[in-house]
């Protein structure tokens, strides 16, 4: 047996703010001498900070690529404009596309 594996399951409630005492003194101690573990204690905290700042956002669905090609090139906000907005903010994915269909845009103005 892994004799990190009980520490590790404590990281993500470390990381949500959830642990303290002297479990999470001991789960500090051990990350202090762990580059392993401190590791994925610091993907954890990534990923809580994520969930705090775009919060419900992280988990909304992809906008359909017309949409998104829409509120990306249009000079007029779509009704759905607002949910796309915040979810380019959080998706790098989508945020590539608005750029790509941007730089497209601007392309066809230069032929």
């Amino acid at each position: 047996m892994d004799p990190h594996a009980e520490l590790r399951e404590r990281v993500a409630e470390l990381a949500a703010g959830r642990l303290s005492g002297p479990e999470r003194e001991a789960l500090e101690r051990h990350l202090a001498g762990c580059a392993e573990c401190a590791g994925i204690a610091a993907t954890w905290t990534d990923l809580a900070a994520g969930f705090r700042s775009a919060g419900a956002a992280l988990l909304e669905p992809h906008p359909d690529a017309p949409a998104l090609a829409r509120w990306a090139t249009s000079s007029e906000t779509p009704a759905d404009g607002d949910a796309i907005a915040r979810h380019v903010a959080t998706c790098a994915s989508c945020a590539l596309e608005v750029e790509a269909a941007r730089g497209r845009r601007f392309a066809r103005r230069l032929e």
